[in-house]
């Protein structure tokens, strides 16, 4: 299992199954097996934030959380999955459960794969969160939570702000996750943008003491 600091899923699933994943919050992804009868269950959080890949082989199933992590397992072998790589070039991301190489396949999103000792796969959904009520005053709340789990990372943090509501209140709330100077602001105004875009967002920049930058596109 790797994730965020969360409680986390497997004492879930020891004790609820599948069920209990309803109530995990945050990113995750896991392989869990509950005892030697199985079966393995592989699986992502909703968001598919965390990766996870497996292959098939003749003496059994491999998985790792990266292509790179499953090439360094199994070794040389991989062939390039052209349909994948077209997917890529033309919608920039790869459809369904195939990857980048031929033979390896990606846990979806929000998604469990059940393998039981025979090698059969059954897929499964994550069963969904009972999501807060818009008058419900813990939606703010969860609008924090939810933004302070996208920032659990190894890398520095942007806000894209084009000067609406939306994206100003995102900005907010990672400045209170993170400190106002671990967030970068970027302004990205194409040649018909609204000035007034702009000029909103520099005002959400001054208010929180963001570093900006602005890349014209």
């Amino acid at each position: 299992y790797y994730g965020d600091r969360r409680p986390l899923p497997l004492r879930a699933l020891d004790r609820d199954g599948l069920a209990g994943l309803a109530r995990v919050e945050g990113s995750y992804a896991f392989a869990f097996v509950k005892g030697p009868e199985g079966p393995l269950w592989l699986g992502r959080d909703p968001r598919g934030v965390r990766p996870l890949v497996f292959a098939r082989r003749p003496q059994g199933l491999v998985f790792a959380s990266t292509l790179d992590g499953l090439r360094a397992v199994l070794g040389g072998g991989f062939r390039p999955d052209l349909e994948a790589l077209a997917d890529v070039l033309r919608d920039g991301v790869v459809s369904g459960g195939r990857t980048a190489l031929t033979g390896v396949e990606r846990v979806a999103p929000g998604t469990v794969v059940a393998v039981d000792a025979a090698l059969r796969f059954t897929r499964l959904e994550v069963p969904a969160r009972a999501l807060p009520r818009e008058d419900d005053p813990d939606v703010l709340e969860a609008l924090r939570r939810a933004v302070a789990d996208r920032l659990r990372l190894d890398r520095p943090a942007a806000v894209f702000l084009s000067g609406g509501v939306d994206s100003a209140l995102v900005a907010y709330l990672a400045a209170e996750a993170l400190g106002a100077k671990n967030v970068t602001a970027v302004r990205m105004p194409y040649r018909t943008s609204n000035p007034d875009s702009l000029a909103h967002a520099q005002m959400v920049i001054d208010a929180l003491g963001l570093p900006s930058r602005t890349v014209d596109i």
